[in-house]
């Protein structure tokens, strides 16, 4: 259906409004179902620019609402099954000795593997200076300055570059990654070439070519 707009034609409010019942019934979480109206959404106005949905169709379309909190908490109360797949709730809080003991096993890895090393890198990024996976998946080589210990990126949520200074554990996991043997271009580099890792890969935890994590 992503490919041929022509297979929206006979979509309907009544029908996307069974469709939620029924993510519900099945234990689909209620984020999920939310992210799934708004992709219909879009699909949808795509459909009708193109002329495959009426504008009337689409309006009504446009006009059902997603769950909100409030509702999603009172619906999961009352049913046993609240979210599909492995994926949790709510993320595992790590502290500061958690975050050590990670780097510190990633640094042993990482001085004879450059995937560990970029994982490593990665981390830093994330806990050392708390960028965000947004601000992290776009980040090229020559982001990193090491000779100036600055990195610099774009931060979307204020729409400006911004420069800072590298912590002492992140220029040391920068130092050891650039050391190593890398791929030019995207400092974590997607499975395709000439792109980066995926914002939900980088929030999720990353999969590298042998399935490790």
């Amino acid at each position: 259906m992503a490919e041929n707009l022509r297979l929206w034609s006979d979509l309907s409010d009544g029908l996307i409004m069974r469709f939620l019942r029924w993510q519900i019934q099945q234990g689909y979480a209620i984020g999920s179902v939310n992210v799934r109206l708004a992709t219909i959404k879009a699909y949808s106005r795509l459909a009708m620019q193109a002329g495959y949905l009426p504008v009337e169709r689409y309006q009504r379309i446009k006009a059902v609402e997603g769950i909100q909190r409030k509702q999603g908490r009172n619906i999961d109360e009352k049913r046993e099954v609240r979210r599909r797949g492995k994926k949790k709730a709510v993320a595992t809080r790590i502290t500061p000795v958690h975050v050590n003991v990670i780097k510190l096993e990633l640094r042993k890895r990482a001085e004879q593997d450059s995937y560990f090393a970029s994982s490593l890198l990665l981390f830093c990024l994330l806990c050392e200076l708390g960028l965000r996976c947004g601000e992290v998946a776009p980040l090229i080589c020559e982001s990193i300055d090491l000779a100036a210990g600055h990195l610099r990126f774009y931060r979307h949520k204020v729409d400006k570059w911004q420069t800072h200074q590298l912590k002492p554990d992140v220029f040391k996991a920068a130092k050891l990654y650039f050391d190593l043997p890398h791929p030019l271009g995207y400092l974590f580099p997607g499975k395709e070439p000439g792109t980066h890792l995926a914002e939900r890969q980088l929030a999720g935890g990353r999969d590298g070519k042998d399935g490790r994590n």
